[in-house]
């Protein structure tokens, strides 16, 4: 059986499940959207654990294609990981610790759900019963 395709990262079962919730919890969420992204490909090839951002457009959450390949709770860690800098307000640019910190805990004060770090390149993770 070929592998499925995803035309968008939306399409990817993790990706959905965090951005409908996160939809549900905060319904201005609505207005992100998610694309594949080349810069985001390019950052993935010089960092594995790269597979996403909110840096090209303030209304975008972009997505290595690699990310297709990720288990659906790394893609729901990463998409609430992303949407936390949007619920921050961190400066898209800015990728420092104090950046990444307030992110994970917007993503906890305001969607209730703690983002956890798994396996040796310590990527975001969340279980997927959290998103129902």
């Amino acid at each position: 059986m070929p592998e499925p395709t995803y035309l968008t990262p939306e399409e990817c079962p993790g990706i959905g499940l965090a951005a409908a919730y996160a939809v549900r919890k905060v319904p201005w969420l609505a207005g992100i959207k998610h694309r594949w992204c080349g810069i985001c490909d390019e950052d993935h090839a010089k960092e594995y654990r790269r597979f996403a951002h909110h840096v090209c457009l303030s209304d975008v959450i972009c997505w290595a294609f690699a990310a297709r390949e990720l288990a659906p709770e790394f893609q729901a860690g990463i998409c609430l990981h992303e949407y936390g800098h949007v619920l921050a307000g961190n400066d898209p640019g800015e990728s420092d610790f104090e950046a990444e910190q307030a992110a994970d805990r917007a993503v906890y004060e305001k969607l209730g759900i703690e983002i956890r770090y798994i396996g040796p390149a310590e990527i975001q993770w969340v279980g997927l019963g959290e998103l129902s």
